[in-house]
C-alpha cells in the first residue's frame, strides 16, 4: 500500500447484473477503518457488499478491478483485531489454505494488510451453505450417501495435506452447483484447523499451536468426544466424527443429541453413547447407512473410522447397492422416484451374463459386510471424558471449553467425573 491517496474508477460491465454505470473505488492510508463498498484492497480488489457476519469476522464480496472475477474478502471485526490469538489464528487459516489445492476447498488468492487490518482474499464460491439447506430439507438416505461421499472426499484431501479441520459443520460447507445439476461440497473456513503433529516444524509452531493444552475450540454438536481434553492431539477421526453428525442431522432433521446444548450437551457426550440413527427403513441400503453413521459416531476413536478412504469405500458400496435397487425397481415396472436435490444418477446396466453375475456377487458381498456391522453390539458408555464445543441447538456458535480435567479414581460404574468451563460467542446463524 502506498503512502499517498489514490482514486480509481472501475467500470461495471457484468452482463445481466443490475448495477450503477460506474462505481468509484478508493485506496487510502488514513486512520484504521472497516471495509466499505467502493474501497480498494490490496491494490487489486474492489469491495462490493457484505455477504456474511460471524462472531469475530465478516465476509465481503469483492471484484478484481482489471480481470473482473469475484472474490470473497474475509476480515476480522474491529473488536477482534486487538485479540492476538484471533489474529494469529486468522493468519494461520491463510497459511493453511495456501498449502491446499483442491476442488473441495475454497482457494486462497491473497493475504494483505492495511488500515483495515488483515484481509484474506479467497475464491468466491457460488451456492448455498449446507446449514441453509438443512433448515428446510431432510435428505433421503440416497441423497445423504452422495453428500457424505463428497464431504469425505474433501476431508481426504485436507488430511492428505496434513491438515485436520477440527470444526467441520454445515455452515462451513457450501454446496456449489455444477452444470450437470449435481452439487459439490466446498469448505470455506479453516479457522481452527491445524497441521498434523509429524508435519510441524519450529516455524509452523507459531501458526498451528495457538490453542493451549487445556483449551478446545469448535462446535459442540459436531465435535468428537476426545477433542475436549486434547484438541491439539486429535486425529483425522475427529473430522470423520463430525461427518457422521452431519449425516445424522441431514437424514433426521435433528442433531445427534436433540436439543441439548452447552454444558448439558457436553456432559451427554462425555458420559453416554449417541442414540442410533433410525431411518424408518429396513432395506439393506438404509440398514447399511445406519451402521456407517454409528461407526463414524463411535465415542472411542479406536472404534471409529480412522481415515476418510474407509468412509468413502463404504459409502461407495452403499451407492452401488442403491443404484442396483433402482434398476431392479425400473425393470419390475415400478415408477422411478422423482428427481430430488443431490439425487445420484442411475447408470444404465451393462449387458452380458458374466457382467451381471459379477455385479450381483459384489452387491451381495457388500450387503453381507454392512449387515454384519449393523448387527454388531453398540459400544459401551464412554468411561473417561472426551468431547467438545458447539453449535447451540438451532444456531451454531463457536465455543471454548477450558480447564477440562478428569478426576480420579473412577466411580463404581467405571465413569470418571470431568470438570470444565464453556463460553460461547453469540450465534450468527446456522
Amino acid at each position: 500500500m502506498g503512502t499517498h491517496d489514490e482514486r480509481m474508477e472501475v467500470s461495471m460491465r457484468r452482463t445481466g447484473t443490475p448495477s450503477p454505470a460506474r462505481i468509484t473505488c478508493v485506496r487510502t492510508t488514513r486512520a484504521p477503518q472497516p471495509l466499505a463498498p467502493g474501497m480498494i484492497v490490496g491494490r487489486r480488489f474492489c469491495v462490493r457488499r457484505k455477504v456474511g457476519v460471524g462472531g469475530m469476522g465478516e465476509v465481503w464480496l469483492g471484484e478484481h478491478v482489471q480481470l473482473h472475477f469475484r472474490v470473497a474478502l474475509k476480515v476480522l471485526r474491529k473488536e477482534a483485531l486487538s485479540n492476538h490469538e484471533l489474529v494469529a489464528r486468522f493468519s494461520r487459516e491463510a497459511f493453511l489454505l495456501g498449502q491446499i489445492h483442491s476442488e473441495h476447498v475454497a482457494r486462497a488468492i491473497d493475504f494483505v494488510s492495511g488500515r483495515h487490518g488483515p484481509v484474506l482474499v479467497m475464491e468466491f464460491v457460488e451456492g448455498q451453505a449446507l446449514s441453509v439447506v438443512l433448515r428446510s430439507k431432510r435428505f433421503t438416505v440416497e441423497e445423504a450417501i452422495v453428500l457424505g461421499t463428497d464431504i469425505a472426499s474433501a476431508l481426504r484431501e485436507l488430511h492428505a495435506a496434513n491438515v485436520i479441520h477440527r470444526d467441520v459443520k454445515p455452515s462451513n460447507i457450501i454446496l456449489r452447483p455444477l452444470r450437470d445439476g449435481s452439487h459439490r461440497a466446498v469448505f470455506v473456513d479453516l479457522g481452527v484447523s491445524r497441521l498434523m503433529e509429524e508435519e510441524r516444524d519450529e516455524e509452523d509452531e507459531k501458526l498451528t499451536e495457538i490453542t493451549s493444552d487445556d483449551r478446545a475450540i469448535g462446535t459442540m454438536e459436531y465435535m468428537a468426544p476426545e477433542q475436549i481434553l486434547s484438541s491439539r492431539t486429535v486425529t483425522p477421526g475427529a473430522d470423520l466424527y463430525a461427518l457422521g453428525a452431519i449425516l445424522y442431522r441431514a437424514v433426521t432433521g435433528r442433531h445427534v443429541y436433540g436439543e441439548e446444548h452447552g454444558v448439558s450437551l457436553a456432559r451427554m457426550k462425555l458420559s453416554t453413547t449417541p442414540p442410533p440413527l433410525r431411518t424408518g427403513r429396513t432395506d439393506r441400503v438404509a440398514v447399511g447407512f445406519e451402521a456407517l453413521v454409528a461407526r463414524a459416531l463411535a465415542p472411542s476413536p479406536e472404534d471409529r473410522y480412522e481415515i476418510a478412504d474407509e468412509v468413502i469405500a463404504d459409502l461407495s458400496l452403499l451407492r452401488d447397492m442403491a443404484r442396483h435397487a433402482a434398476i431392479v425397481r425400473v425393470r419390475q415396472g415400478a415408477t422411478a422416484p422423482p428427481r430430488k436435490f443431490l439425487k445420484p444418477k442411475v447408470r444404465k446396466p451393462r449387458r452380458g451374463f458374466l457382467r451381471a453375475v459379477v455385479a450381483c456377487g459384489l452387491v451381495l458381498l457388500a450387503a453381507t459386510s454392512l449387515t454384519a456391522r449393523a448387527s454388531s453390539p453398540e459400544p459401551a458408555p464412554l468411561p473417561p471424558a472426551a468431547s467438545a464445543v458447539s453449535q447451540v441447538a438451532s444456531a451454531p456458535a463457536r465455543c471454548v471449553v477450558e480447564g477440562a480435567r478428569a478426576e480420579e479414581p473412577p466411580t463404581a460404574d467405571g465413569m470418571r467425573r470431568v470438570s470444565f468451563a464453556i463460553s460461547c460467542e453469540e450465534p450468527a446463524g446456522p
